[in-house]
C-alpha cells in the first residue's frame, strides 16, 4: 500500500472534507450554547452543511461528461460517477436527519447539538466509505460510519430501550467489522493486495487462485460483515430492537444512508473484483453468485413473515426494510451475470446493478416519507407506534396521514410512485436475462411483495378506517412537514418522470467499468 498526497486529491473528497468541517463546528456550537438555549440552530446549520455538501456533488456530477473515474490518494481512494451519486444520496439523507432532528429532540428532551455532528460525521464516513477502492481504507471508513450510528441509536438517554438496543448493535457491529477484517486479511495474502482492482487482475492471471480455500474463506468473511451491515438473514436479527429503540429519525437515517453505504460498496466489491467465475463454490461453479442467491431467498421471506404479525409499526417497517434488502440482492445477482469489463456483456451488468441504484434512491425517500410522519407521534421519550396508535389520524392530520399513506404504498410498489417502477426496472432486468434460475428468484420476489401488501395496508386501514382508542400525542414541527414535501416530491418524481434518473444510474454504474 503506498499512499500519496497532491492537493488535487482535496477535490475529489471535497464533499465528504465539506461534512467533516460542519460536523467539527457543530460540535463547537454545542460546547459554546448556553444551557436553556434551543438547540434548532445547530440542526439549521448541519442543514446548510448537507447543502452545501449536496450542491458540490452535483457540481462534481455535472462538471465532466460521461462515465469518470479520478483516483485519489494513490488509488486508495476514487472519485468516480458511483461515488458522486452515492454522496448525494448521503448529503440528501443527513439534510433530512438534521430537519427532523431538530423539534422531534425538544419534544423528547434530548436536544443537544452532538446530534447533528454525529449525522455530518456518518455521512461523511458512508462517502468515504463508497469512494474507498482498497478493503483497509474501507474498513476505516466503515468505522467512521459506524461509530457515530452506534452513539446515535441510544441519543434519547430517558429511552432505556433504545440504550439496550444500541448496546447491542455495538457488540454486534464490532464483530461483524472484525469478521470483514479478518477476511481481508486473507484475501490480502492469498493476492498480496487489498487494492481491488489489484486483487481482481491477480484473479484473471491466476484461475486457480479462485478455487484455494482461503481465497473462499476470505470473501465469504467479506461477505458476512457487509451482510450485517445490510441486514441479510441470518444477519438481520439486531434490525428489529435497533429500529425500533433508536429516535425514529435515526432511524430514518440508518434505514436509508447505511443501507445504501453497505450495498454500494457491496457492488463496487463484487462487481469490480469477484468477477463470475472468480469463486467457483459448487459443482455448478456459480461462486459468490450461489451464496447471494441463497441469501436473497432467505431474505425476503425472513423479512416479509416476520413482519407479519407486528403491531408495533417500527418493528414492522425494521421487517420490511431485510424484505427490501433481498429485493436489492436480485439486481445484484442479475449484475453478476454479466462483466463491466466486457463488450458483450457488460450491459447486463450495467442493467442489474443500475436497478439497485435506482431501487436505493427511491426506497431513501419513501422510507424518510413514513418515518417522517411516525416521528411526530410521542414526547418525553416516550414514541406511539403501536398500530393502533394511528387509529383515527386519517382524519385528524390529513397531510401527515397523506404522507404516511403515500410512502407505505411506494414502499409496497404500488404505481405511479417510486418504488413501483423500482421494482418494476429491477424485476425487468432479472426477467431479462431468460434463465430459468433468474425467473424463479423474480417470482419469488413477486411473491414476496404481495405478502408485503398486507402489512402495509393494514396501517393504512387504522388511519382511516378504525376508531381511536386511547389519546396520542402529536406534536406540530416545521422540519417534518418539509421532509415529508422533499420527500413526497422525490418519491412522485421518481415514479412519473424515471427516465432521467435511470440514467444517472446506468452512468455511476459505467463508470466502475473503467480501470
Amino acid at each position: 500500500m503506498e499512499i500519496t498526497f497532491q492537493a488535487s486529491d482535496l477535490w475529489g473528497i471535497l464533499p465528504a472534507l465539506i461534512l467533516i468541517a460542519f460536523a467539527s463546528v457543530a460540535a463547537l456550537m454545542e460546547v459554546f450554547a448556553r444551557p436553556d438555549q434551543s438547540r434548532g440552530f445547530i440542526a439549521g446549520f448541519g442543514a446548510i452543511g448537507s447543502l452545501v455538501a449536496l450542491a458540490v456533488s452535483i457540481w462534481q456530477w455535472t462538471g465532466i461528461e460521461g462515465a469518470y473515474q479520478v483516483p485519489l490518494f494513490g488509488k486508495m481512494l476514487v472519485m468516480d460517477a458511483f461515488s458522486t451519486f452515492f454522496n448525494g444520496i448521503f448529503a440528501v439523507g443527513a439534510l433530512l436527519a438534521c430537519l427532523l432532528g431538530g423539534r422531534y429532540l425538544r419534544e423528547h428532551k434530548a436536544d443537544f447539538g452532538e446530534y447533528t455532528a454525529l449525522v455530518l460525521f456518518a455521512a461523511a464516513g458512508m462517502g468515504l466509505m463508497v469512494q474507498s477502492r482498497d478493503l483497509v481504507v474501507m474498513f476505516v471508513n466503515l468505522e467512521i460510519m459506524s461509530i457515530p450510528i452506534y452513539v446515535l441509536s441510544g441519543f434519547v438517554r430517558k429511552n432505556r430501550r433504545g440504550a439496550e438496543s444500541a448496546l447491542k448493535y455495538f457488540l454486534m457491529g464490532s464483530v461483524a467489522s472484525a469478521v470483514l477484517l479478518y477476511g481481508v486479511a486473507f484475501l490480502y495474502g492469498m493476492t498480496g493486495s487489498t487494492d481491488l482492482v489489484a486483487m481482481r487482475e491477480a484473479f484473471d492471471a491466476d484461475k486457480a487462485l479462485g478455487t484455494s480455500l482461503l481465497v473462499k474463506v476470505g470473501m465469504v468473511f467479506l461477505l458476512g460483515g457487509l451482510a450485517f451491515k445490510v441486514a441479510l438473514a441470518p444477519f438481520h436479527l439486531w434490525t428489529p430492537d435497533v429500529y425500533d429503540g433508536a429516535p425514529t429519525p435515526v432511524t430514518a437515517f440508518m434505514a436509508a444512508g447505511v443501507k445504501a453505504a453497505g450495498f454500494a460498496v457491496m457492488v463496487r466489491v463484487f462487481a469490480v473484483t469477484f468477477g463470475f467465475d472468480a469463486l467457483e463454490f459448487g459443482a455448478d461453479g456459480k461462486g459468490w453468485v450461489g451464496l447471494f442467491y441463497a441469501l436473497a431467498v432467505a431474505t425476503m421471506f425472513a423479512g416479509n413473515l416476520a413482519a407479519i404479525p407486528q403491531v408495533n409499526v417500527k418493528r414492522m417497517l425494521a421487517y420490511s426494510s431485510i424484505a427490501h434488502a433481498g429485493y436489492l440482492l436480485v439486481g445484484i445477482i442479475t449484475g453478476a451475470f454479466g462483466d463491466l469489463g466486457s463488450a458483450t456483456s457488460a450491459a447486463t451488468a450495467i442493467g442489474g446493478n443500475s436497478a439497485v441504484l435506482y431501487y436505493l434512491l427511491t426506497y431513501a425517500f419513501s422510507t424518510f416519507l413514513v418515518l417522517a410522519a411516525i416521528s411526530l407521534f410521542g414526547k418525553d421519550g416516550e414514541e406511539f407506534v403501536h398500530i393502533s396508535d394511528f387509529a383515527g389520524f386519517g382524519f385528524k392530520r390529513p397531510f401527515v396521514a397523506l404522507a404516511l399513506t403515500l410512502g407505505l404504498l411506494s414502499l409496497a410498489g404500488i404505481p405511479p410512485l417510486g418504488g413501483f417502477f423500482a421494482k418494476f426496472y429491477l424485476f425487468r432486468e432479472a426477467m431479462a436475462l431468460q434463465k430459468p434460475e433468474m425467473v424463479w428468484l423474480t417470482l419469488l420476489a413477486i411473491v414476496n411483495s404481495m405478502i408485503a401488501l398486507y402489512y402495509y395496508l393494514r396501517v393504512i386501514v387504522f388511519l382511516y378506517m378504525k376508531e381511536p382508542t386511547r389519546e396520542v400525542p402529536a406534536f406540530e414541527s416545521k422540519g417534518a412537514v418539509a421532509v415529508m414535501i422533499v420527500a413526497l416530491a422525490a418519491v412522485l418524481l421518481l415514479g412519473l418522470f424515471p427516465d432521467g434518473y435511470v440514467e444517472m444510474a446506468r452512468r455511476s454504474v459505467e463508470s466502475l467499468a473503467l480501470r
